[in-house]
Parts: C-alpha cells; sequence; structure tokens
C-alpha cells in the first residue's frame, strides 16, 4: 500500500493513486486495450477497466460519467469519461490502479509510469 486516501478522514494507505480535480473533468486513458468493465460496483462507484493485449490493467473509478462500454476497444489517449465523486468517496477525484496481470496480480504504484508518460 503507497498512496494515502486523501478523500477519508482517517487517511488509511490504499493500492491506488488518487488525483485530485474538478467535477466534469475530462479523464483520458493511459494505455489503449478493451473495456473489460464499465459500470457501477457494489459501493456505488463509476468504474472502468481497460485491459491492454499484453494483459496488464488500469481501474479507473469515481466517474460522473463514462463514455465507454464493456467490449469496446479503447486507444491510449482516448477521452474514457469525466471526474466524479460517485461511490461517496467525500471529495471529486479520479482513483487509478494499475494490475500488471490484470485482477490476478496485485496493484502495482501506477505514478513511476505516468509521470514517464508525461515526460
Amino acid at each position: 500500500d503507497w498512496s494515502s486516501d486523501v478523500c477519508s478522514s482517517d487517511l488509511h494507505a490504499h493500492q491506488g493513486l488518487d488525483m485530485m480535480g474538478t467535477m466534469g473533468s475530462p479523464i483520458y486513458a493511459v494505455d489503449a486495450g478493451k473495456v473489460t468493465r464499465s459500470g457501477y460496483q457494489s459501493n456505488g462507484a463509476l468504474v472502468l477497466d481497460i485491459t491492454s493485449k499484453d494483459g496488464h490493467m488500469w481501474f479507473y473509478g469515481h466517474f460522473s460519467k463514462i463514455v465507454f462500454k464493456e467490449g469496446d476497444q479503447v486507444k491510449a489517449g482516448q477521452l474514457i469519461g469525466y471526474m466524479g465523486d460517485t461511490g461517496a468517496p467525500g471529495a471529486v477525484h479520479l482513483h487509478a490502479e494499475l494490475h500488471p496481470d490484470g485482477w490476478d496480480s496485485d496493484a502495482v504504484d501506477p505514478e513511476p509510469l505516468l509521470r514517464q508518460l508525461c515526460g
């Protein structure tokens, strides 16, 4: 666990990166792949999973709106949805996780890869 949950009063560590933002801000795919999940999870958060050809998966959470459905193909840099606060996270933000082998693997810290991609 590497990231404090900045949206929670107990600031517990969790496997993911929370990026604060403004309601409705556009969110773009980090990598290309197939949408393997799109919709609400049990806690009410609107989520999207994108799995690449090599099997790694990006999990994105707390959207206000998603523009892709399960089975769609997504390109890197393509608009995938809009920032929100679904699932009662306590603040508008994007939660992102990177799983090297999909849900069969623990998440790894996505920050180094994001910094590399952003230059």
